[in-house]
């Protein structure tokens, strides 16, 4: 499948130094069939297939050849007897009267239409109000136009996003001294801000997203009791990733486990919870199901710390419902977001880097793409764990139970909560 940016570059044109009614004329159009391989590039055609001179004002022009185009387009006598086709050295014209042609008093007249190719005029043999249909084929080159620069992106620096980069607007001027015309263009890329996704770099990233839960293997419950202390009930909590976040109980008490990789059984006996489960570096592999319901972008349940393999469970389609293999990107790698305004045609294109938790559909030129589907998904997360102690309701009374606990984890602008209901001991 062949896809076609849509551009999204605002273009103004300007001719001031063309001869009026003269046999010459040059021209700057973005050609919107054909895709650039980098989101700083896009394909200009210059009409006709010659000048004598092209300047960009910035950035870089290359030269790709010269083709042909077909147009279909209409004409409007507003009672004079000459009108441009639209395209210099147009051939192939075919002309097609649409409806009455009228004399400036508003009677209905007989006109007769025809071109004349070295002027690149329509022509009425009186002058009046028409409208003529036009088809015709209009040589020109093809040009591969390079923004300067760098693209935009977006860093986390001194606990904030900030822009950086994005690329240089530019002017690109064509003369023609035989035709006695010239043509200028304005490209203005897509400025930074506004709709680029808030993302990260490796070199500097910005907030993690972390998660407390329970440790599904050490859920709250009666870890012990002694004589004088009575019975305890604690459980574990993960921190997800391991970061150095702040912690806050609303009763208990907790400290974090630091793993036992040697030493004597008393030493690991004197803990709350025996920590023989644990690898030294508090990992796991996690085993899940990613879906997208027609949307490019997905979320994991944990950021993940080490590789990721993504396999389909099933057939992906597309927004149209053409059967899909899409690609998937990762935390960390940098993509093309667009626009899809048809199965063929994308705008908008914005490079940005996936989120530390997300997965992204991509087509195999690394453009988005909304898709429908499910994957499974394997991937390593870190944790800390901490032990954590309910407090008695009332420590006079065993039989009035243990309090609740709220707990939250602070870490570079996120929080993240967890409630702990504490186990039910008391005696029937």
């Amino acid at each position: 499948m062949v896809d076609v940016l849509q551009s999204s570059v605002r273009v103004s044109f300007g001719n001031d130094s063309r001869r009026d009614g003269g046999d010459g004329d040059i021209r700057w159009e973005v050609d919107d069939t054909r895709t650039p391989a980098a989101d700083n590039e896009m394909f200009i055609r210059l009409y006709p297939s010659q000048a004598d001179k092209v300047i960009a004002t910035s950035g870089s022009l290359s030269k790709k050849g010269n083709d042909t185009s077909t147009h279909d387009n209409v004409v409007v006598f507003s009672g004079d007897s000459e009108v441009k086709v639209g395209h210099p050295k147009a051939y192939g014209v075919t002309l097609n009267p649409m409806g009455s042609a009228y004399d400036p008093d508003g009677n209905s007249i007989s006109v007769t239409f025809s071109y004349n190719q070295a002027k690149g005029v329509v022509v009425a043999n009186k002058p009046c109000y028409a409208v003529v249909s036009v088809s015709y084929t209009a040589p020109y080159c093809l040009y591969l136009f390079t923004f300067a620069g760098t693209g935009c992106a977006l860093k986390y620096v001194l606990g904030e996003y900030v822009f950086i980069g994005g690329y240089i607007p530019s002017y690109l001027v064509a003369l023609s001294t035989t035709e006695k015309a010239t043509d200028t263009i304005q490209l203005d890329p897509e400025p930074c801000g506004g709709s680029i996704s808030v993302s990260y770099d490796k070199d500097n990233a910005g907030p993690v997203n972390i998660v407390l839960e329970i440790h599904k293997d050490f859920t709250p419950r009666v870890i012990g009791s002694t004589t004088t202390d009575g019975v305890k009930v604690g459980c574990k909590v993960r921190l997800i990733p391991a970061v150095s976040a702040d912690i806050d109980v609303s009763s208990g008490s907790y400290k974090k486990e630091e793993f036992v990789g040697s030493g004597s059984k008393a030493d690991k006996d004197s803990r709350i919870l025996d920590t023989n489960n644990y690898d030294p570096q508090y990992t796991e592999v996690i085993k899940d199901l990613i879906s997208f319901n027609v949307s490019h972008s997905t979320k994991l349940r944990y950021q993940p710390s080490g590789s990721m393999t993504i396999t389909p469970t099933g057939p992906f389609l597309d927004s149209w419902g053409n059967s899909v293999s899409p690609t998937f990107a990762t935390p960390g790698d940098t993509i093309v977001e667009v626009e899809w305004v048809n199965e063929h045609t994308y705008k908008n294109p914005k490079s940005r880097v996936v989120q530390e938790d997300e997965i992204v559909a991509l087509t195999s030129g690394n453009k988005t793409i909304d898709v429908y589907g499910a994957a499974a998904v394997d991937y390593t997360i870190n944790f800390s764990v901490f032990d954590v102690s309910f407090q008695q309701t009332d420590a006079l009374k065993a039989e009035n139970g243990w309090e609740n606990i709220h707990m939250l984890a602070r870490y570079n602008g996120q929080t993240a909560y967890l409630s702990l209901p504490a186990p039910s001991v008391k005696e029937k």
